[in-house]
């Protein structure tokens, strides 16, 4: 008889593996994370230590969240013994850097899961003891982190709430903590269990998309010697169309600045900005998309006006609608601000030559690289 040894090794080897992977699945398994503010990188585009430190701190000083001893909640601290904790101490919750996500993971061979429940936050006091500055319940705090816009730098991705920013994942942390195993002995087992739920082979069903988007603000430059360059006529076909329609430009904040009867005469539009979106997309191609333009009529400001309303205006120019026009960008144009940071006018060629051929996330060195030149 032919022996069944090969069979049985197969069978062993099969159930081993069964077993392996049965021993790191596990459900709803407490976590604990800890997040250096001083070491997160520039290129993800935002420091989700300081924008939770910030936002935190504005929520308990406003009483819109409690402030717990510890994730018991057995009894909150109030501003005044904050600040007493904090005197004593030597340590300012808004000058500490560690801060700590409570979480539970799911885990299998296929998918990973996790939910942030909590925030602790740990100072250093002058002696260096660590020093408890209170957790954050996010059943409290999550209304108003998901209205809370993080500041995003020039690498980052517009738009993102602090709580996406949060299910993002997109900052550095090391796990502390996973069940009952603490990893202060062996830190490379920390690293080993993060790998395991958090590698590219598995869902990550938890996480926020991270889409390839930058807010962009320019200034349409107006060249009045030449009246029939397009950037000029942006500008005097609206002036047109709101000297004709007054009460439109009341309705978007004239009436702030003017007086229905001080505007017999004709207003001037003297600075028109605008907001759109950059998209990059698979291919590598740029797709922008319009958002708003802010109108300035006699050097004071409108109210930021939507494509949709601007649309309903039907200006023409040149033939063609507002949108079209402003997709074509043949008006010279200055770069004014990128996500949240203010574009110096001598380096607005830069950042939009670094947009359109550099890497996304690295646009700060790429924009270094022309300073050390000049």
């Amino acid at each position: 008889m032919p022996s069944n040894k090969p069979m049985k090794k197969i069978l062993i080897t099969i159930l081993t593996l069964i077993c392996l992977q049965t021993s790191f699945a596990y459900t709803d398994r407490p976590a604990i994370i800890h997040i250096d503010k001083n070491k997160q990188l520039d290129t993800n585009g935002f420091n989700i230590g300081k924008e939770i430190l910030d936002a935190t701190l504005q929520l308990v000083l406003q009483k819109k969240v409690g402030l717990y001893l510890s994730p018991k909640k057995e009894s909150k601290i109030s501003v005044s013994s904050l600040r007493a904790i904090e005197m004593s101490n030597e340590v300012s919750f808004e000058k500490i850097k560690d801060v700590f996500f409570h979480e539970y993971w799911t885990s299998n061979r296929r998918k990973t899961t996790f939910t942030i429940v909590g925030i602790s936050f740990v100072g250093k006091s002058r002696t260096g003891e660590n020093v408890s500055l209170g957790y954050v319940d996010l059943k409290e705090a999550w209304p108003f982190f998901s209205q809370v816009q993080v500041y995003m730098n020039e690498n980052g991705n517009a738009g993102m709430s602090i709580t996406e920013a949060m299910y993002s994942r997109r900052y550095s942390y090391n796990l502390i903590q996973l069940g009952k195993k603490d990893f202060k002995s062996k830190p490379y087992k920390s690293i080993q269990c993060r790998n395991y739920a958090f590698n590219g082979k598995k869902e990550l069903a938890a996480l926020t998309s991270y889409p390839r988007n930058k807010k962009v603000k320019y200034l349409i430059e107006q060249r009045i010697s030449e009246p029939n360059e397009i950037g000029n006529i942006i500008y005097t076909n609206i002036a047109s169309f709101m000297n004709e329609n007054k009460e439109v430009l009341l309705n978007i904040g004239g009436n702030r600045h003017f007086d229905y009867k001080d505007l017999k005469g004709d207003v001037a539009i003297t600075r028109l900005e605008v907001v759109e979106n950059y998209t990059k997309l698979g291919n590598g191609a740029l797709n922008t998309a319009v958002q708003e333009l802010l109108i300035y009529v006699n050097n004071k400001p409108l109210n930021p006006v939507n494509i949709e309303t601007l649309q309903t205006w039907n200006v023409i120019f040149n033939f063609k609608g507002i949108e079209d026009v402003l997709r074509e960008k043949k008006f010279k144009y200055t770069l004014l601000q990128l996500n949240s940071v203010l574009i110096p006018e001598v380096e607005s060629d830069w950042y939009l030559q670094g947009i359109k051929t550099y890497d996304w996330s690295r646009l700060t060195y790429f924009v270094e690289s022309y300073r050390k030149k000049k």
